[in-house]
């Protein structure tokens, strides 16, 4: 089970913003985390989802690309400047335009709602939980990119990047595997 406040789980749900499935897990730990609210596990408790089947069919139909927008929404309501890194990202692509990005992930009345509920940053949340994503190795300390254009018909243009000399990577120290 998790615990919520009740005045919080008033204001979870954006579920007129939802395209009815995915994402919901991000818009409601992220608001929960950000707006004062707390998720604890309680002992001895089960989490479980349900998938459908042809026995026990969905009574309502998902359009093709519901998870992504919901997801983009979400992540437009709560990580602020952030949310451009996040439509760098393949499956946010669809949002590249910025008409459509306009039209399809109009969250203003939830951030409203969250600017009155006096929430706290992304910056907030990341900090909040630097010893998992900082101090764990999950965030880098540096970040680079690498970009090859190449002829995909020509069998001759191939590019490989080789790691050499690996060792096991954790937060104990910087790795000293090269790159050739």
């Amino acid at each position: 089970d998790v615990l919520i406040s009740i005045s919080l789980l008033n204001n979870v749900l954006l579920l007129s913003s939802l395209c009815r499935w995915g994402g919901e897990n991000l818009d409601q730990s992220l608001r929960i985390w950000r707006c004062g609210g707390e998720i604890v596990s309680a002992s001895e408790s089960y989490v479980a989802h349900m998938w459908r089947d042809e026995k026990h069919p969905a009574k309502y139909k998902v359009a093709a690309g519901s998870g992504q927008k919901n997801r983009a929404r979400a992540m437009k309501i709560h990580t602020g400047s952030w949310f451009e890194k996040t439509l760098s990202f393949p499956q946010f692509q669809m949002f590249h335009d910025k008409s459509v990005r306009e039209k399809a992930l109009d969250v203003s009345s939830v951030q409203d709602d969250l600017m009155g509920m006096k929430c706290h940053s992304f910056q907030w949340y990341l900090d909040r939980f630097s010893y998992i994503y900082r101090d764990g190795g999950v965030l880098p300390h540096e970040v680079f990119q690498l970009e090859a254009n190449l002829d995909l018909s020509s069998s001759s243009s191939s590019l490989c990047l080789e790691l050499s000399g690996h060792h096991q990577w954790n937060n104990a120290g910087n790795p000293s595997d090269t790159l050739t």
